[in-house]
């Protein structure tokens, strides 16, 4: 399937954008969630009397701080409304002489990475890439995928259609 990051969510067939949503979804949960916070604490060698240091209490994510350092820098004002955006259906095609959708189409390209590649979780280790998901922009399946993807359409709980299913396997 042909896509880019430029165009928005609502270009793709309505699975992939199930899957692109909510993944929006969670990174919009876990940027809020999580921001940096930074506190003073006692030295562990005091130098002086009331003598404080500065220590990281809680971090923003991974994968927001990679984005972070990238030129230009993405802030978290700007990224919160581009994240509910892609979630709820409302991004837009980027457009070099409107610059409100540039940070989508960086969300956009961000979302796909994790989905067809996997990634890796601070809290919960490496992820794997969604088969399904690779297999709508028929991208080869990756050792294993296919007979872990057929045994999840067979127990799934999720109302899928028969042709839906046959769609994603084969």
């Amino acid at each position: 399937m042909l896509w880019n990051p430029q165009r928005r969510v609502a270009y793709l067939p309505e699975l992939a954008q199930g899957y692109f949503r909510e993944e929006a979804g969670f990174l919009l949960h876990d940027l809020e969630e999580n921001r940096l916070e930074v506190v003073l604490i006692p030295a562990p060698e005091p130098m002086h009397r009331g003598h404080k240091i500065r220590a990281v209490q809680n971090s923003n994510p991974d994968w927001y701080r990679s984005l972070y350092w990238e030129k230009p820098r993405i802030y978290r004002y700007l990224s919160l409304p581009s994240l509910k955006r892609i979630a709820e259906g409302r991004d837009g095609n980027f457009n070099p002489r409107n610059w409100k959708y540039h940070l989508d189409t960086k969300y956009r390209d961000l979302i796909y990475e994790r989905l067809t590649k996997g990634y890796t979780d601070e809290r919960q280790g490496p992820i794997a890439p969604f088969a399904a998901v690779r297999r709508i922009f028929d991208l080869p399946f990756i050792d294993g995928e296919l007979e872990g993807l057929e045994q999840l359409c067979l127990t799934t709980e999720l109302p899928m259609e028969k042709r839906d299913r046959d769609r994603i396997l084969y």
